[in-house]
């Protein structure tokens, strides 16, 4: 829960998926064995959240986006969810010593619903392009979040292609720059300086 604005749920998805690229990184398995217990945690929290979202259960529903701005079940957010269970199925893979399998086919199963939500609900074949989410139609620099870091897609898919398509002809501006997305207004229509990273 963010201070002061409600839930942004990809916050506690990127943290699993950090801890493991940093264990990529350093190849050191004690600092996935440190973090092991926080990363099930928040996994627990995410599988509760996927099911209460998906099945209108229980008190989890929309988040808000990277930009701290829109409640809603965005597709960047859906990514990380996505990226952190894999991210979680990478680390069990690396201390397996002691581990239930069922968690293994527990979280495969969330990923692959997350996956069908995205593909099903976001996507706007009208645009021919991935869209922020279900309710907002808009062209977002944040899907390419999807695309990197976290995975769900490959660059060279036929609807990456097409999102890179419009987000070029959307939000692109004058300079070169992008903003963060259709009808952005920070700073007049200003660049986001993060969203060129993208």
């Amino acid at each position: 829960l963010a201070p002061c604005w409600g839930y942004q749920i990809d916050e506690t998805a990127s943290v699993i998926y950090g801890v493991y690229s940093h264990y990529e990184y350093t190849q050191k398995e004690e600092f996935l064995k440190v973090n092991l217990h926080m990363c099930e945690k928040a996994v627990d929290f995410l599988k509760r959240y996927v099911k209460d979202l998906f099945d209108g259960t229980g008190i989890y529903g929309p988040s808000y986006d990277v930009w701290e701005e829109n409640e809603g079940v965005h597709l960047y957010s859906l990514a990380a969810i996505f990226a952190a269970f894999e991210a979680m199925l990478k680390i069990y893979d690396v201390l397996i010593v002691g581990k239930n399998l069922s968690d293994f086919d527990n979280n495969r199963l969330k990923e692959e619903k997350v996956n069908k939500n995205i593909q099903e609900n976001l996507y706007d074949e009208n645009r021919k392009s991935y869209v922020r989410n279900a309710n907002d139609r808009r062209i977002d620099i944040s899907l390419l979040g999807a695309v990197y870091p976290f995975n769900v897609f490959s660059p060279k898919e036929k609807k990456v292609l097409n999102t890179v398509d419009n987000i070029n002809l959307t939000i692109r501006t004058y300079t070169g720059g992008y903003q963060r997305y259709e009808y952005d207004n920070y700073r007049n229509g200003a660049p986001w300086p993060i969203a060129n990273l993208w």
